[in-house]
């Protein structure tokens, strides 16, 4: 009798520390996961509006934690606090300013914006445009030289995404490229399943959108050309792009410090077979990166591509386009449109 009272006994003992042990676990894992949320999680991912926050002199990290708030940029105030007395401990100070901020980014981003101080240069990239040319706007408005610009994101060719941006004008070249490529990774991820169903890479999507990008004029036709180009690069077909050719050409024959054509438009029957792995009349398959940064009508049309029993496509000297069938019909439209 004894033993079976001290074996119930040690079961509620148990009991009594395992429940109290499971419950503090599961909180610990609850607030991990808000703080998470709330540091690492834009309120609005999707979001394209922009909010204006001024911070005053003096204003401490927990008076901005309350007007992130009060501007819906941030999902806690608590546990946000938490991220600012961290930022603190290490020294991190926020500077006055006017900010421009989107609910598409997350705490550690408006953070890391608060760092640099007030937005003072605003910078437009205009889509289609190569890593050379962007190179060169960026070091109009800001003291980067082109060739620091090119050195810093080369390996990010296409994927810095064209937009207006506002910057300070301290922004050292490595913030500006990660800030690019960011705004690149939040406008294409609603795109990705879309990509992946069209049995393409991120790679291979980015590039076949850069071509759309130089090839289309005009927004209604970019979907059919991605179209096209999907279906001719999945079947082993020459993509036989004249951008592509525009851009062999270009890196040849270009430098930065004389002016001349990145996008030479006259191309000769020489040019066409011009030796470059960017040159896809020569070459099969894609180029081996992209060949400008596309904007989001051309993603969005390698994305949701138009389905046609079209094979070929040119345009004319005012970017009209003309679409075919077959070889025999593309050459008569060749005829009529391109030597008329």
């Amino acid at each position: 009798m004894t033993g079976s009272i001290v074996k119930t006994m040690s079961r509620k003992s148990i009991y009594f520390i395992l429940i109290p042990l499971t419950l503090g676990i599961l909180s610990i894992a609850i607030l991990a996961y808000q703080y998470y949320l709330t540091v690492y999680c834009p309120t609005n991912s999707q979001s394209i509006e922009n909010v204006v926050l001024t911070i005053n002199p003096g204003e401490s990290g927990l008076q901005v934690i309350n007007k992130l708030y009060q501007q819906h940029l941030i999902h806690s105030v608590p546990l946000a606090q938490v991220y600012a007395r961290l930022q603190q401990i290490n020294k991190r100070q926020i500077q006055a300013g006017e900010y421009t901020l989107s609910p598409s980014l997350n705490l550690i981003q408006m953070y890391d914006l608060f760092q640099h101080g007030t937005f003072d240069i605003t910078i437009t990239i205009p889509e289609g445009k190569r890593l050379e040319e962007i190179a060169e706007l960026i070091s109009k408005n800001l003291n980067i030289t082109p060739d620091e610009f090119i050195s810093a994101a080369i390996d990010k060719r296409g994927y810095l995404f064209p937009d207006t941006y506002q910057v300070p004008g301290t922004i050292s070249v490595h913030d500006l490229v990660l800030f690019m490529r960011e705004n690149f990774d939040r406008k294409v991820e609603v795109l990705q399943n879309k990509f992946q169903e069209q049995g393409l890479s991120l790679r291979e999507a980015v590039t076949i959108a850069s071509i759309v990008e130089r090839e289309a004029r005009f927004d209604q036709d970019r979907p059919v050309i991605a179209g096209i180009l999907i279906k001719r690069y999945q079947n082993d077909w020459l993509l036989e792009a004249d951008a592509t050719v525009q851009f062999a050409k270009g890196s040849l024959e270009c430098n930065l410090q004389s002016p001349c054509q990145w996008w030479p438009s006259a191309l000769s029957a020489i040019d066409l077979k011009l030796e470059s792995p960017y040159n896809t009349r020569t070459h099969d398959g894609l180029p081996p990166t992209p060949i400008c940064s596309p904007g989001l009508e051309s993603l969005t049309a390698v994305a949701q591509p138009a389905e046609t029993p079209y094979w070929f496509y040119l345009s004319d000297s005012q970017g009209e386009t003309y679409y075919s069938t077959s070889y025999e019909e593309h050459l008569l439209n060749v005829n009529k449109h391109l030597y008329r």
